[in-house]
């Protein structure tokens, strides 16, 4: 049987200037939005991560992002193990 697949996106988030909260506070308020953070650059402003593309929208409501960069798309299969695949049939 085939894995279930999921559309990520590898994307660029652009913090507003100034912020309006700490980078502390941002980090947390994206990840708790999906996004899988895999760099900070505070100097630039930027946050990158990868996030199920569905969830896109998430980020840009946030009032500390200036704007959202889609690097790439893609589609991953997901781990036998992930719990999403909890309801698929084995």
């Amino acid at each position: 049987m085939e894995q279930p697949e999921a559309e990520m996106a590898d994307v660029v988030v652009i913090l507003a200037d100034p912020l309006p909260v700490s980078l502390e506070e941002a980090i947390g308020r994206l990840k708790s939005s999906g996004l899988a953070i895999t760099d900070v650059d505070d100097e630039n402003g930027t946050i990158e991560g990868t996030i199920l593309s569905i969830q896109l929208t998430s980020l840009t409501s946030h009032v500390f992002v200036q704007y959202v960069r889609k690097v790439f798309e893609y589609t991953a299969e997901s781990p036998t193990d992930d719990p999403a695949n909890e309801n698929e049939p084995k």
